[in-house]
């Protein structure tokens, strides 16, 4: 539910419009008139906790043609009054005067509504409508911020002077909303000091891992009333985190032993959205691909390989560049480097398209920068350093 800390707050809200419309405050032959539009309402902080100031900022709304029975001329008689397209935008609205009040408490909201009518809607009655056509109500009901769900509460509105002094204007009672989506961020990520703070939203959405480094899962979703996490977790509140293995509940006790993938879905009257984590248990002589980029300032190639995302229990001893693709690099003669935890590790690539033994069994995550191996005066082909690198490493867990 919100509160003065959510403020200020600005909502949209869809305007559709019914009202019955009688040509006297007693009644007698009257119409049903419809319309849409929208209107911005902005939500302003008060001295009273419970209470919000409310302030029109933009509204718009067109109704559909009518024929309206009124007796303009006063003579006795109804004529018909045709309303063909009258249409009212802030203009016509005295807005710094409207506005109003809504209660946290209770969900109510009063808006005081003044607006001005120009008299060139009805064309067929100029003599009888020349000046502008004063408005003022009130427009009062339940209004949901979350949803943005807006339910009226039915009021009578009599014009008092002018042209059309009389005409009653009953307004039905009508339910309208904001189209309304919940949204979830659903993260995963290796237990590490680098994953320390992580937000749902920051965490990585696939973790490479051996069966038994743990993981965690985090989530945080809005609009709605929770989330369903499947498989294992179940139905979860709106933000959390979960380990897993977890000891102290039997039924998270064990590791993700094999491949997994993990979705979220949102619960509640917001339209319910889904969101996925992978987590790949790699096994023995598994190949895991990745880039490397140009770095102008440095003149090598690089690629980070978080250990809050890579599992350093996976150990990598054979590494290849790959060409064919529309952007990769054509130069043939490599050295990469792998730099982790204050230890590098270099190994001579000779060629393209070929394994090639690291020199050195390593850990997978850490830094890989790549330099190209130029002949004495030789360069590298013109818009080489826009090419990527396409590169596999091949390893595997031993417990």
């Amino acid at each position: 539910m919100a509160d003065q800390k959510d403020l200020p707050l600005t909502l949209e809200l869809p305007m559709n419009l019914r009202a019955l419309v009688y040509p006297t405050p007693e009644g007698g032959r009257g119409v049903i008139a419809r319309g849409s539009g929208f209107w911005t309402l902005r939500f302003e902080a008060t001295r009273d906790k419970n209470i919000a100031r409310v302030r029109i900022k933009d509204i718009s709304v067109a109704l559909d043609p009518l024929f309206i029975p009124f007796d303009i001329d006063r003579d006795g008689m109804l004529e018909c009054i045709e309303v063909d397209d009258l249409r009212l935008t802030a203009r016509d609205f005295d807005l710094r005067r409207s506005g109003g009040e809504y209660d946290f408490r209770t969900g109510y909201i009063t808006l005081n509504i003044r607006l001005v009518v120009r008299p060139d809607f009805l064309p067929q009655y100029k003599e009888f409508a020349a000046q502008p056509i004063p408005f003022q109500f009130q427009e009062r009901g339940w209004l949901d911020l979350t949803s943005g769900r807006f339910k009226t509460d039915a009021g009578t509105w009599t014009i008092p002077d002018g042209p059309l002094a009389g005409l009653s204007i009953v307004g039905d009672q009508f339910t309208t909303e904001i189209p309304c989506s919940a949204t979830l961020s659903l993260g995963v990520g290796l237990k590490t000091s680098s994953f320390y703070g992580k937000s749902a939203k920051q965490a990585p959405k696939k973790v490479w891992k051996c069966a038994k480094t743990p993981i965690i899962l985090l989530w945080q979703a809005t609009n709605c009333t929770q989330v369903d996490i499947q498989p294992l977790l179940g139905v979860k509140n709106l933000t959390g985190y979960q380990e897993l293995p977890d000891i102290s509940n039997p039924t998270l006790k064990d590791p993700v032993m094999k491949s997994t993938a993990f979705t979220g879905e949102t619960q509640g009257e917001c339209d319910s959205v889904t969101d996925e984590v992978n987590v790949y248990v790699v096994g023995e002589g598994e190949e895991i691909s990745q880039t490397a980029t140009y770095e102008p300032e440095y003149k090598f190639w690089t690629a980070q390989l978080p250990d809050h995302t890579y599992d350093q229990n996976i150990k990598v001893s054979q590494i290849i560049i790959d060409s064919g693709k529309s952007d990769s690099i054509t130069h043939p003669r490599w050295r990469v480097d792998h730099v982790f935890s204050g230890a590098a590790t270099g190994t001579e690539i000779p060629a393209l398209n070929n394994w090639t033994n690291l020199s050195k069994v390593h850990a997978l995550p850490g830094e890989y920068r790549f330099t190209p191996r130029l002949a004495s005066g030789s360069k590298l082909p013109s818009g080489e350093e826009k090419r990527i690198i396409y590169f596999r490493l091949k390893g595997g867990c031993k417990w």
